[in-house]
This record gives C-alpha cells, structure tokens and sequence, in this order.
C-alpha cells in the first residue's frame, strides 16, 4: 500500500506532525504485503494536497509500487 503525501500537505498541519502520522499509519498496516511511503515535494512541484501541482508524479510512483509487486 502506498501511502503518499505533499509536503505542503493541508492547511494548518504542520510537516513534522504529517511525517509522524505517515509513519504510523504505515505501522498501523499491519497486514499489508507491502507499504511505502512517499513525500513529494516543492521542487517536484507536487508538495500540494492531492499533488495537484503533478499529479503525474503521483501516478508514477503508485504505478512503480505495483510494478514492484509483481
């Protein structure tokens, strides 16, 4: 499972309390065959919730996570 989030992330969260949550919901999982987390950032232009700034960038490394399963 991928779990992926901007470094902007939402307003009013700050980046030291987003990367604590990332790291325990990927511990939370589990049950999950594979988890990988991914912080996307402003020099990719995809640091925004939902990586609206590249939304690309965000397929392609859930696209290369299944690809890893294989």
């Amino acid at each position: 499972m991928p779990i992926v989030e901007g470094e902007g992330g939402d307003a009013g969260q700050g980046g030291a309390e987003r990367r604590r949550q990332e790291g325990r919901q990927a511990a939370a999982l589990t049950g999950a065959r594979s988890v990988t987390t991914r912080l996307f950032t402003a020099a990719e232009q995809a640091q925004n919730h939902c990586h609206v700034g590249n939304i690309g960038a965000s397929v392609r490394a859930i696209l290369s996570w299944l690809d890893s399963l294989r």
